[in-house]
């Protein structure tokens, strides 16, 4: 039976997806490296443009700046990287075994942004002679011409061996850290190793306790909207802007992190509306859930620790 074109699509989709999983480290840093050539050549058409002062520092910046810009990037956006270097500064070992990978990725564009920085060689006659323009029209002669075109052909030349020696040193320098690394780490077994079995455990026992946690948090919530709903359900339509602003000072309290200051102007406090938040929080009490969950402060956000 003939495929329909969505189904030839989606199949093509799935492939694709497959491979993509498979080989992560070398699709990344395809997409990586034709990132880098794409901001290149944008800087190069629309940005770059070499001066007739200070073009040593100008010329400079375009060939480091970037680089530097792209590792800090790389690892900023380093989800793995992230995950295996918060909070475990006490086993730098492990974390060093286990975000290594995004490491070595990280370095990749800041390489490659060289590599192609010298190759176009550009920026490099830049910062060292300056603008060929200048150049040019300083020659009084042909002869003087000729040195200048010279010059600034052996400044070009000198460039794209700076790029031959930096390709070289990278892929040299990779083979040899990846064979050493590969011979330092175990062989790679089907079995699972006790440092896998407590990856799994734990991923396994957090995403249980987020599902359980999850539910517990909602009926709070859910509770606290309620008693604010009910103890204002006889106000009048007239009076909503007082009871916006009574809800805001309650959610506020009880939720001092996430509430917000809306846009009603906040009338003068009456004694009625005192009363009733007050209230609130006498009907509120004390709920079930605080005997069942454990807080603890970690970092810029609250976690949820134990439940018992």
């Amino acid at each position: 039976m003939a495929l329909s074109p969505s189904e030839i699509l989606l199949e093509i989709y799935n492939k694709l997806k497959e491979f993509a999983i498979k080989g992560e480290t070398p699709v990344k840093s395809l997409v990586l490296s034709l990132f880098v050539y794409a901001v290149k050549q944008f800087f190069k058409e629309n940005i770059y443009s070499c001066p007739v002062q200070n073009y040593l520092v100008y010329g400079n910046l375009f060939i480091y700046g970037p680089a530097v810009v792209l590792f800090c990037l790389s690892l900023l956006i380093s989800e793995s990287f992230w995950r295996f270097t918060t909070g475990g500064c006490c086993c730098r070992r492990v974390i060093w075994s286990k975000s290594r990978k995004s490491i070595y990725l990280a370095i990749l564009p800041p390489f490659v942004w060289l590599i192609l920085a010298f190759a176009d060689a550009h920026f490099y006659v830049c910062a060292q002679l300056g603008p060929f323009e200048s150049a040019k029209a300083a020659a009084n002669s042909s002869s003087a011409l000729e040195k200048a075109k010279l010059k600034f052909s052996n400044a070009r030349t000198h460039s794209q061996i700076i790029s031959w020696v930096l390709l070289l040193s990278l892929m040299v320098i990779a083979t040899i850290v990846l064979t050493v690394d590969r011979c330092c780490s175990k062989f790679g077994s089907k079995i699972i190793r006790q440092d896998e079995f407590d990856e799994i455990e734990a991923n396994y026992a957090m995403k249980l306790y987020n599902e359980r946690i999850k539910p517990l948090a909602e009926e709070r919530a859910k509770t606290s909207v309620d008693q604010l709903f009910q103890a204002y359900k006889d106000e009048k339509p007239g009076e909503i802007c007082e009871i916006a602003t009574a809800a805001e000072d309650y959610l506020l309290t009880v939720y001092p992190k996430h509430a917000s200051v809306g846009s009603c102007v906040s009338p003068p406090s009456t004694d009625h509306r005192s009363s009733k938040f007050k209230e609130l929080f006498k009907k509120r009490g004390k709920n079930v859930e605080d005997d069942e969950v454990g807080l603890t402060e970690s970092g810029p956000q609250q976690h949820y620790t134990s439940i018992n």
